[in-house]
């Protein structure tokens, strides 16, 4: 079976540490930026399966990076978090391309949970 390739966008290195290992553990392939110029020079190398994407990057709006991969990457399911809720920011979100919308803190069990339907519906396309 192949391993699942997914690429977490976080600026919050212990935060990206910990999702990494987790995923890492469940058999995932991770590979982690810190930067919207980061995520792209990897999207371009590498056959990514999932993007777990941060709103607040140092580089970038996170929502218009995802705009900009959905139109070079339109297969790619992205899981977008944020640490910032504000009204509409969901909608927002789903409308640039996000398959789901976290809000932090982050729960591992739920974000694999998620990670898993995502992988579930994209093999049922």
């Amino acid at each position: 079976m192949l391993r699942t390739c997914v690429l977490i966008v976080e600026d919050e290195r212990l935060l990206q540490k910990a999702i990494g290992i987790s995923l890492r553990r469940e058999g995932y392939e991770v590979i982690e930026a810190m930067t919207g110029a980061e995520a792209w020079n990897v999207l371009h190398v590498s056959s990514i399966d999932i993007l777990i994407l941060d709103v607040g990057l140092p580089d970038y709006d996170g929502l218009e990076l995802l705009k900009e991969i959905r139109a070079i990457y339109p297969r790619i399911p992205a899981i977008v978090m944020t640490a910032y809720d504000a009204p509409g920011l969901e909608s927002i979100a789903i409308e640039a391309g996000a398959s789901v919308f976290l809000t932090k803190p982050i729960v591992l069990r739920a974000l694999k949970v998620e990670i898993q339907k995502v992988r579930e519906n994209r093999d049922r396309e």
